[in-house]
């Protein structure tokens, strides 16, 4: 064999096992993702069996003999490794809804949504946004009907990689839902199903997280012995869980708490407080592996305290019980606790200081319940009732109103009837023998699974052999004519390829005049803000004082101004083609200290709601600025709003300026909670994401100092700060001499 007959064969060769997989492919159906490349070898042996005639024979049977040895060895080999397209797209639009989710930015997930086309993962995409939406809501019925069209647009997946994930994860929220409208047989079919999905995926992790909710819904359902055993299993197959996580950490140390809680329930409180030191143990190694989560973990520990003084009450220990239920209470009382569990401790000691005939401080307490009553919505059943009773033990035994005791013992026995009628509705089926019957029709469909899994590999067999000496059949008369149709290959792959660009070209437009768009309403909502805000405080002032101004026409004035100021924005923005092309301001000869007075005085309205005062500091001697009035004072409102926004209540806020032969220097300074260092250097970015909730959580949206500094970059000035976290904030705009 010569050289150059050896070099073509190896290179035969190295094609080889490219063409068997595509066999592979073939009899798994996956022609289309194929075809072009079946074509590509085709051409390649042809030519190089038409450049080595003398060894077309030995080719042909090296062909044969390396098909059937390539079929064999990639028949085992599994495809699905391999990720389309349309797969990767989907997984990071997925990842995209994900993060909308976790920073609840509604717009922005509803607006990124409509962006998409109605291929079956897009709409999977926006069943599963509103999934969690209304799971968040906790609006059932709605999350019900999202999660039933998930599960009918997966089926439509089931070639994807995560296919089963996305089922599974479908499953649990239904059940969830079913558990929200107290269908605790339904919730436990659908949390069952998700666990077995979880388990054929090898997924352990996933699987706790669906025992842990079958353990709920047991508990729920008057069950303690089945939901205990639920949650240890969760507890153990959350040990596959990613470590690193403090969702997965936190979740852990809830399961050791409902362990406990199971066990109480059965009046088994040694074995509950067991677990609950186990869980406070477990809480101490978090303090140092999430120290940035020291609150949340505080707030779990008081959950803790409250549920160990409820097995301590049955025990007699009544002392430690009312010092674990008064940390319990003050930790979830104060802000970002879990205000419902702080509820049930008050209501704890409520029963403990009324069995002391404590009146004074049981009726502190009750009227803290039920100031939490009335500013809540959809208020546990379980605290209605007993704080109705606690209501009327103080009144009966405490205050001898009778009258006022028959009531509340009335609106009580009307609750708890409810209630015990709705709890007895729920522990008539029978949970236990319920998932013994799934266990066994899950076993009966996995043996179904294996035979007809079997029954596929040897129809695949025969089919392999099948088509096997059917392609080599093709493949030989192929080669005579692939070399006649090399040409029209290459102009459709050019074709394609202009296509294509063409295709990305577009895109690309599309997606910078969406970008465009989406500026231009951000803009439009974060200026318009404050000329609004100013013209219905105005509002506001002259209806609830009207005889203040029966002849003073200066608030109508100030509306007028806001009103034209909100005018001239919406000009600005018809007009954004020509700013964005450096078009020159239109300045005019001001007064410095006519300029800061207008601007504070807008301003001072909002300041009023916070309680906060507007000191003006003007220069002894009068200044004239060349500027565009409209533009400053948007700088000015826009700094003087932030001061008022990251300010605390009665705090002061100074607007100043000096004059010297450089220009104008005007300032804000504020007593707030400052800048972080970190923050700092991205302040002025637009979309920044060094946005920030005010001292009263007024919302921000990242653009108000962008603008500002193109409105000084504008006027040839220059905008910058001084700040000190937690020690307040001093902006500067500085106009140069004639400007």
């Amino acid at each position: 064999m010569s050289r150059r007959a050896f070099r073509y064969n190896t290179q035969l060769a190295s094609k080889l096992c490219i063409y068997t997989s595509i066999t592979n492919a073939i009899a798994l159906q996956y022609v289309p993702t194929t075809l072009y490349l079946i074509v590509k070898h085709l051409y390649l042996i042809t030519c190089m069996l038409q450049q080595s005639q003398p060894y077309r024979l030995i080719l042909s049977m090296f062909l044969g003999l390396s098909t059937f040895i390539g079929i064999i060895s990639c028949t085992n080999t599994s495809n699905t490794n391999k990720i389309s397209a349309s797969e990767l797209t989907f997984n990071t639009n997925h990842r995209i809804i994900d993060s909308f989710i976790s920073t609840y930015q509604t717009d922005k997930a509803i607006i990124f949504l409509q962006q998409l086309n109605n291929e079956p993962q897009n709409n999977y995409l926006r069943y599963y946004y509103w999934m969690n939406y209304y799971r968040g809501a906790e609006h059932f019925d709605s999350l019900r009907i999202y999660v039933d069209s998930a599960i009918n647009t997966i089926s439509k997946l089931s070639n994807y990689q995560n296919y089963k994930a996305l089922l599974s994860d479908a499953y649990a929220k239904r059940g969830e839902a079913e558990l929200g409208s107290l269908q605790y047989e339904q919730a436990t079919n659908s949390f069952f199903s998700a666990k077995q999905i979880a388990y054929e995926r090898n997924d352990t992790c996933a699987a706790s997280r669906y025992t842990y909710r079958l353990g709920m819904a047991c508990y729920r359902q008057g069950n303690y012995t089945l939901a205990a055993r639920n949650f240890r299993q969760a507890f153990s197959e959350s040990e596959h869980c990613d470590a690193n996580n403090y969702t997965q950490y936190y979740k852990r140390q809830e399961l050791l708490n409902n362990i406990a809680l199971s066990y109480s329930k059965q009046n088994l409180h040694d074995s509950a407080l067991l677990y609950y030191q186990k869980a406070l143990d477990y809480l101490k190694g978090g303090e140092q592996r999430f120290p940035q989560l020291a609150k949340k973990l505080e707030v779990a520990r008081a959950v803790i305290y409250g549920n160990i003084a409820t097995s301590l009450l049955v025990l007699g220990d009544t002392a430690t019980a009312e010092q674990h239920l008064l940390q319990s209470y003050q930790t979830n009382n104060a802000p970002l606790g879990e205000q419902a569990d702080a509820q049930y401790s008050a209501l704890k000691l409520i029963n403990i200081y009324l069995a002391q005939q404590r009146w004074s401080e049981s009726k502190v307490l009750l009227e803290r319940v039920g100031a939490y009553m009335d500013t809540t919505k959809n208020v546990p059943e379980r605290i209605k009732i007993f704080w109705n009773r606690g209501m009327a033990m103080l009144y009966q035994k405490g205050f001898k109103s009778y009258a006022l005791a028959n009531t509340y013992y009335t609106t009580y026995d009307s609750i708890k009837l409810k209630f015990d009628s709705a709890q007895t509705n729920l522990t008539q089926n029978d949970i236990t023998l319920q998932l013994k019957q799934l266990e066994k029709q899950y076993e009966l469909r996995n043996l179904l699974k294996e035979q007809e899994q079997q029954q596929r590999i040897n129809t695949i067999a025969w089919s392999l052999v099948i088509i096997t000496i059917i392609t080599l059949s093709i493949i030989l008369w192929l080669l005579q004519k692939s070399r006649r149709h090399v040409q029209a290959l290459k102009d459709s792959n050019t074709t394609i390829e202009q296509q294509k660009a063409a295709l990305n070209s577009a895109l690309q437009k599309a997606e910078t005049e969406a970008s465009d768009k989406d500026k231009i309403v951000r803009v439009v909502a974060h200026d318009l803000r404050n000329p609004l805000a100013a013209m219905s405080s105005l509002s506001n002032l002259i209806i609830d004082n009207p005889h203040s101004f029966n002849d003073s026409l200066e608030p109508i004035r100030m509306i007028k101004a806001s009103c034209d100021s909100s005018l001239d924005l919406i000009n600005d923005l018809l007009e954004s083609a020509d700013f964005q092309q450096q078009k020159a301001l239109t300045k005019t000869p001001i007064g410095l200290q006519e300029l800061l007075k207008h601007a504070v005085e807008m301003m001072r309205f909002k300041a009023d709601e916070k309680h906060q005062s507007l000191v003006l500091q003007l220069p002894e001697t009068p200044a004239t600025v060349l500027v565009s009035k409209e533009k400053i004072w948007r700088v000015l409102a826009n700094l003087i709003a932030n001061a008022i926004k990251f300010s605390q209540h009665k705090s002061m806020i100074e607007i100043g300026a000096t004059v010297n032969d450089s220009g104008t220097l005007i300032y804000v300074k504020d007593d707030g909670v400052g800048i972080p260092a970190r923050l700092q250097p991205y302040v002025f970015d637009a979309f920044t994401t060094a946005k920030r909730k005010g001292t009263q959580g007024e919302p921000t949206f990242g653009l108000g100092l962008s603008i500002c500094k193109q409105i000084m970059d504008a006027h040839g000035g220059s905008i910058y700060f001084e700040s000190e976290e937690l020690g307040g904030t001093c902006f500067y705009i500085h106009l140069p001499q004639g400007a």
